[in-house]
């Protein structure tokens, strides 16, 4: 019985990679269409959410999408995506093993996130930050 269990789970696992694998270039796809037409403030949360995709296969890629969100958030001077700007810098920072620039990052958006109660993103920076002191 445990034997046809390990099979199943397995079997499992195997059919939501290849699902996710599909997913992934279907959202990373619309994500890049919509962003031909966005502007202000959801072209910064649609950087986002392409650099939050790919960035950990590709993270030297999506610098200058997270540069661009960093700069438009600037000029907006929107917190909001002042924070998810900088928690994708340092997803990059992370991913290329730039960790001192990647807790920089890291900090700087929990201190925005707390703010504008983006619970989602707070708790990927703390879990990132965490995994940084964890493993150096």
């Amino acid at each position: 019985m445990k034997n046809y269990l390990i099979i199943v789970f397995i079997f499992l696992a195997h059919s939501l990679s290849a699902y996710d694998l599909y997913d992934f270039e279907d959202t990373y796809d619309s994500l890049a269409q919509r962003l031909t037409k966005a502007s202000g403030a959801e072209r910064v949360h649609i950087l986002h959410h392409m650099v939050t995709l790919l960035a950990p296969w590709e993270p030297e890629q999506c610098r200058p999408m997270a540069e661009e969100a960093m700069a438009l958030s600037l000029e907006l001077n929107d917190p909001e995506c002042l924070g998810l700007a900088n928690q994708a810098l340092g997803d990059i920072e992370f991913y290329s093993d730039n960790y001192i620039k990647a807790l920089d990052h890291f900090y700087n958006a929990v201190d925005i996130l707390e703010e504008t109660m983006l619970y989602k993103e707070l708790g990927r920076c703390y879990e990132k930050i965490g995994t940084i002191f964890l493993n150096t």
